[in-house]
């Protein structure tokens, strides 16, 4: 079965994307020889958060690991 997006859907996904857009074009300069990846990690959260988003890859990461501790 294929599961079409719906207007609303396609909407929120470009919302998204143009966030994201945003948040890396502030990023990229930050990047650079002898900046840690914590450095970068913590100011692409903040980037995010700044702009009403939240990382998908640490909520997914998170409920990961509540799942593999609860069970």
């Amino acid at each position: 079965m294929i599961d079409y997006k719906t207007e609303e859907e396609i909407k929120i996904m470009a919302e998204g994307g143009a966030k994201l857009r945003e948040v890396v074009k502030e990023l990229l300069p930050k990047i650079k020889v002898g900046v840690t990846t914590k450095y970068i990690d913590q100011e692409a959260e903040r980037l995010i958060k700044e702009k009403g988003g939240e990382s998908s890859f640490k909520r997914v990461k998170k409920l990961l690991l509540d799942n593999l501790f609860t069970n």
